[in-house]
């Protein structure tokens, strides 16, 4: 499958921080380019990227010439009759379909939730499950442009009298490939980083092997943003291909 540009996945990325503000501010007005740029030029990696709001309006205005803009931000406009002032308008996202039975709406569905740790819960995605993190909300709003896949977010998996919780359960049901996706964020954590060893390797004892090795085990572990989002990226082409 052909990689598709990093301007594409940095998009994306903007797409996820900017419902999680429209959401957690509970926002109901049009924003523009200048409020989403004081948002996210917080987070990495937008506040090294781009530094100034001039080169983060010349990144938006790529991604809307190479035409992969509207595929990202379906809820928006873009003023282009000056041709060197482009305006952008950016509209709350539209209220999200509720389920017609639990788990499902349209082709994908959705997580059953984990009850461990409830409170740390705090990022909506776009189907209105909240998960743990940004980059847990990255990687599930990702899957939810997907249409050939079910997702489930924190779904127990049970083996050898003992169960865990996958942060993402993706079945493709064209090819019905499953896969279980743990993420590992807080790696600057000592405590954090010794349970990543001991749940691989319960994963390994009960035959989940990495997709690395051409399993069906994805597992990401956070070092920087843009590494990251590459390995989203790759995580989720190899699930479509499979």
């Amino acid at each position: 499958m052909k990689h598709l540009p990093q301007d594409y996945w940095l998009l994306k990325q903007l797409k996820s921080l900017t419902d999680a503000y429209f959401y957690s501010a509970k926002l109901s007005t049009v924003l523009r380019s200048t409020d989403i740029y004081d948002f996210v030029r917080k987070y990495e990696p937008f506040n090294y990227k781009f530094p100034t709001q001039r080169e983060f309006n010349q990144f938006l205005r790529r991604a809307h010439d190479k035409g992969f803009f509207r595929q990202v931000f379906k809820n928006s406009s873009v003023d282009t009759s000056d041709h060197f002032h482009y305006q952008w308008h950016f509209y709350p996202p539209a209220p999200q379909k509720q389920p017609a039975s639990e788990g499902i709406n349209d082709s994908r569905y959705f997580p059953t939730k984990n009850g461990i740790w409830p409170n740390t819960k705090v990022y909506e995605a776009a189907n209105g499950i909240k998960v743990r993190s940004q980059q847990e909300l990255l990687i599930l709003n990702s899957l939810l442009e997907l249409q050939q896949v079910a997702i489930y977010y924190e779904k127990p998996l049970t083996a050898g009298g003992e169960t865990k919780y996958p942060d993402f359960t993706i079945a493709n049901y064209k090819s019905k490939s499953v896969f279980h996706w743990e993420h590992f964020g807080m790696t600057e954590f000592e405590t954090y980083s010794e349970g990543i060893a001991a749940k691989l390797e319960w994963y390994q004892k009960w035959g989940y092997m990495p997709h690395k090795e051409g399993g069906k085990l994805i597992v990401t572990i956070y070092k920087d943003q843009t590494s990251f989002i590459y390995n989203v990226r790759e995580a989720i082409e190899y699930i479509l291909s499979q």
